[in-house]
């Protein structure tokens, strides 16, 4: 994958969307149980999160194997060409969690 770069403004147009969706789903789903999942969680342990599910949802345990993969494993640093700018500009803001290093 080449390296690319992300329009501050643009990034910060897109959190803002996405935490509005967020919380307009938690809202509407809010007399629901709900199962959090994460997609690093699942990337990083896919077989006890997906059983995890199935308990969740209370269906049989069925083995389930992925079909789409991850398509780099570079960290975000090496992949997105001003990361270093973007993890400044969203420094003690919500969004600092996009920037970690880990």
């Amino acid at each position: 994958m080449v390296p690319f770069f992300l329009d501050p403004a643009e990034c910060l147009k897109d959190f803002e969307q996405t935490r509005q969706w967020e919380n307009y789903y938690d809202q509407f789903f809010a007399g629901h149980l709900i199962k959090q999942v994460h997609y690093e969680d699942l990337a990083n342990n896919y077989e006890p999160i997906i059983q995890d599910i199935q308990t969740f949802l209370n269906v049989s345990p069925h083995p389930v194997k992925p079909q789409t993969y991850k398509q780099s494993s570079k960290h975000l640093s090496e992949m997105i060409t001003n990361y270093d700018e973007l993890k400044t500009k969203f420094k003690d803001t919500p969004w600092a969690e996009f920037f970690g290093d880990n």
